[in-house]
């Protein structure tokens, strides 16, 4: 008996060193824990300094885009001025024009006042030639009056008087012949003097006419630059307008890529507050990993002065096995007294009531030893379950803890990729303001430049022209003063005698005019009466040719409906061709599909060798598992073997213990001692706990061997149930086998029979074909004779038409210059195309740029709906109070994480106003 509580003590106190090691494993777990806990800690830190960072880079692109709308605001200040400069621009040149119309008035006015001024000279030159003729006409009956006195002064030679009169007349007419002379005198030098002037005159209107053609020239001129700076002015302003659609575009882009940026803003704001509540749940979660820390320590403090006092129970039961020890050695000694009295018998009463006082206070003291024993040993359980649950609870907390510092990771890590993209989107935004900013500065300055240069082009321009005209202005009044001074000089002038000569030598050019008209009329009349000839022959040869054409044609409409019925025939014949290629193309598309079916097959077969292998391999390990669950079961009918060999050596033992509680009695019975009741009761205690250990330990092995059993007989029964489906399916699939081998054979006749069909109707076409091909090639050479006749009796026609090539050549050029014209206009519309072609690449890349904002915008949607239909995602609000057990009975408040909903974004696509940028 001792014996076996030596062997429970050593027992006992190899269950305290296991709770100890446990103890120090736990502490090693515990201290493990505090570091991956420390670790996690740094991470935190780290992915907080990390985020502290991103909240600085993502200022400093706050200030960026607050710098891009300081320039964004300078830029439409500059536009501004620019269109203000653009507008006074058009201003002055209205003005300039305007100014140009009233002065190219005041020329035309002054031209019609200088016309004017012509015409009235031209009529004061009619009338001194009126007035030469008139003194012409006097001077003539002046000779008639010359010649009567001539006459009467010969009559009066004759006669031979001489009187006083006749003198005086005779000195008149001396005078009057001297006067005579001195007038043709002046008459020569005034001629000489008309000729000079008229030389003159004749000078001054040569260099009018060309002074006015070059001024009608530079007029032409000044009108085209007018209507090229016109079209110019015109088109620039078309394409201020353009650029002023555009720049309200711009403008309302940038107004839009505002909203998208102050949408982008409160995002960002939005995602810093997640962040924030983000970096507040996880210090609140450090906090609670802390607490959780200091409730471990404590636990663990509490398990030390479990220790501490399970230590100092243990050494009382010590000091007690000591006690009951010695007291077993006293129960000895006495009964070695007990017995000596008896063989003495000699012995007292007081002596055996003092042994049955003992006896009795023995079996209390073993009684409430044994009560507390047990008391504490289910205490001890307890305690230990309880460790072990709070171990386990502890374990599922850093588990879920883990398991919420990975989510947070990877929520920051989302966070990151967000953040990247809306940098890279701003990155892309600013980048496509700065190109549009340059674009716009460019074509700014390129405009600028064009109009500067056109201005001072057009300012020199008329500068010249005006230099032009007034030096113009001063020749013809320099003229006008000549005219004038001619024109007093020409009514002294007589001009009988020119103008007489001027009449006759028009009369004899004229005369000559007619002579050389009536021979041409002559010539004409004998070339229109041999045209009237050659016109009889060509129209009887046309005659001739027309009516050769219709009988040709004739025939050609007869051939053209023999053509229509080969044609009929060859589509007949083509049809039928079609049909047999589409029968042939059934029967190959028949027989690829059976040899896809084939193949199909094939693959199913393989497919199930394949399955069956893997059938094979399953049951292979299913034999395993059952040959390893045999052997578990003759392990364990060896282990039930051995236990029915200890439960029989208990029995025979228990029979030990009956016969020696029997002698027992009969000693005390016989003795009275207490001593060996209480050793009779220990030994009682010692084999009832020892019989319900082995019951215990029988359930629990017989509980295991019938859920093997079960097990064994469920492998079974799903091995014969996938057996039987194997077993069906690879009936099934020789059955289809077979039905595919017939079906194949079945299609391999049916393309026999069409192969034929389609041979014997090939044979047919080819004798037609031939045919078809003999009459083609009659109807051809027929066909190439009558073309022949045809162009030698148009070889006619077009020597006729020959004349008519001249006029076509005159309207040949006109067509030429008309296309030299379109030429120049089509240069100016593929320039035009060229820009055109520049704006829609702009075009196509905001496009581009808008589709992939689109993208991203949809990316970040879809983003935040996946984690709001998530069921995977932590939702810490929906997620209930995680309440973990304790020794104590208190309550683990998990915290509550409040996560913010990625902000809804608008139904509309960003960018939307940038699809007009194609007008750039």
């Amino acid at each position: 008996m001792m014996d076996k509580v030596y062997e429970e003590l050593d027992d006992a106190k190899a269950e305290i060193e296991t709770l100890r090691a446990d103890n120090i494993s736990k502490g090693q777990l515990t201290e493990s824990l505090r570091r991956a806990n420390d670790k996690q800690l740094i991470r935190i830190q780290e992915i907080s300094k990390e985020l502290e960072t991103q909240r600085q880079e993502s200022s400093e692109k706050d200030h960026e885009l607050s710098e891009m709308r300081q320039m964004l605001e300078e830029i439409k200040c500059n536009l501004n001025e620019k269109q203000g400069i653009v507008a006074r621009l058009s201003y002055t040149n209205d003005k300039l024009r305007t100014s140009h119309a009233e002065e190219i008035c005041k020329y035309e006015e002054e031209k019609r006042d200088l016309v004017f001024k012509l015409e009235e000279e031209n009529a004061k030159n009619i009338d001194n030639e009126q007035k030469i003729r008139r003194l012409e006409e006097v001077i003539e009956g002046l000779k008639g009056v010359l010649s009567v006195s001539q006459k009467k002064r010969v009559g009066a030679e004759e006669l031979g008087k001489a009187s006083t009169e006749v003198r005086y007349k005779d000195d008149i007419l001396l005078k009057l012949e001297d006067e005579n002379t001195e007038l043709k005198g002046q008459l020569k030098s005034k001629r000489e003097q008309f000729e000079h002037l008229k030389e003159a005159h004749e000078r001054l209107r040569d260099q009018l006419q060309t002074n006015t053609k070059e001024w009608e020239k530079e007029k032409s001129a000044l009108l085209d630059e007018m209507d090229t700076q016109q079209e110019k002015l015109d088109s620039q302003t078309r394409i201020l307008k353009d650029l002023q659609s555009r720049l309200q575009m711009c403008n309302q882009a940038l107004a839009h890529e505002e909203s998208r940026r102050k949408s982008l803003e409160l995002q960002l704001l939005e995602s810093k507050r997640w962040f924030d509540d983000v970096s507040l749940e996880c210090e609140e979660a450090k906090s609670k990993l802390e607490c959780l820390s200091s409730k471990k320590d404590k636990d663990i403090a509490t398990l030390r002065d479990l220790l501490g006092t399970k230590e100092t129970l243990y050494k009382e039961l010590e000091y007690k096995i000591r006690r009951l020890e010695q007291d077993d050695q006293d129960l000895k000694l006495s009964l070695k007294e007990f017995q000596e009295a008896q063989i003495k018998q000699a012995g007292s009463s007081s002596s055996m009531s003092k042994l049955r006082n003992k006896l009795k206070c023995l079996e209390q003291t073993h009684t409430d030893c044994s009560a507390k024993f047990k008391i504490r040993e289910a205490d001890w359980f307890s305690e230990k379950e309880r460790l072990i649950k709070d171990l386990n609870c502890c374990r599922s907390d850093q588990e879920g803890q883990g398991q919420l510092i990975q989510e947070l990771n990877l929520e920051i890590e989302g966070c990151h990729s967000l953040i990247q993209q809306l940098m890279m989107q701003i990155e892309e935004s600013s980048i496509m303001l700065l190109v549009m900013q340059s674009e716009i500065k460019e074509a700014q300055l390129k405009l600028g430049d064009d109009d500067i240069e056109n201005l001072s082009f057009l300012k020199q321009q008329l500068e010249i022209k005006d230099n032009a005209i007034v030096a113009a202005i001063n020749e013809v009044e320099e003229e006008r003063r000549k005219v004038e001074y001619l024109s007093r000089r020409i009514e002294s002038f007589n001009l009988i005698d020119e103008e007489q000569l001027t009449l006759k030598n028009d009369l004899d050019h004229h005369k000559k005019m007619v002579v050389d008209s009536f021979t041409c009329q002559q010539h004409l009349k004998d070339q229109v009466l041999q045209l009237k000839g050659d016109l009889n022959r060509v129209y009887d040869a046309l005659d001739k040719a027309n009516e050769e054409l219709a009988q040709k044609f004739c025939e050609v409409k007869e051939a053209e409906y023999e053509i229509q019925a080969w044609e009929y025939i060859a589509e007949r014949l083509k049809i039928k061709m079609e049909e047999n290629y589409q029968l042939r193309m059934q029967v190959e598309a028949s027989l690829l599909e059976q040899v896809s079916v084939e193949v199909t097959l094939e693959q199913e077969k393989e497919d199930m060798v394949l399955m069956l292998s893997e059938k094979d391999g399953r049951i292979n390990h299913l034999l395993q598992k059952v040959q390893s669950m045999e052997e578990e079961l003759k392990l364990k009918e060896s282990v039930v073997q051995v236990l029915e060999q200890k439960d029989r050596e208990i029995d025979d033992l228990q029979l030990k213990i009956v016969s020696l509680d029997q002698k027992l009695q009969l000693s005390e019975e016989a003795a009275c001692t207490p001593a060996r009741r209480a050793q009779a009761l220990v030994k009682k205690e010692c084999n009832i706990s020892e019989r319900e250990i082995e019951w215990w330990d029988k359930e629990w092995l017989s509980k295991e061997l019938e859920t093997t059993i079960f097990a064994q007989f469920d492998a079974q029964k799903l091995y014969e149930h996938e057996n039987k489906k194997l077993c069906d399916l690879v009936d099934e699939k020789s059955q289809k086998i077979v039905e595919f081998h017939k079906h194949v054979n079945s299609l391999e006749k049916e393309f026999e029979n069409s192969t034929s069909s389609f041979s014997s109707l090939l044979v047919k076409l080819q004798t037609e074909t031939n045919l078809f091909h003999e009459v083609q090639e009659k109807f051809t050479t027929t066909m190439v004779l009558k073309e022949l006749e045809i162009q030698y009796k148009n070889l006619m026609i077009e020597e006729l038409e020959n004349f008519s090539s001249h006029l076509q050549q005159e309207s040949d050029l006109r067509e030429k210059m008309l296309s030299n014209s379109i030429q120049k206009r089509d240069e100016h519309i593929g320039a035009e195309v060229e820009l055109f072609d520049r704006f829609n690449k702009l075009y196509n890349e905001d496009m581009q740029l808008v589709k992939s904002l689109e993208g991203i915008v949809q990316s970040i949607d879809d983003y935040g709906k996946e984690r709001r239909d998530n069921e995977d995602y932590f939702d810490p609000v929906k997620e209930n109070l995680i309440i973990s057990p304790s020794p104590r009975k208190l309550k683990i408040e998990k915290p509550a994480l409040t996560v913010s909903s990625s902000p809804s974004t608008d139904g509309r696509s960003p960018l939307s106003t940038l699809n007009r940028m194609s007008h750039l």
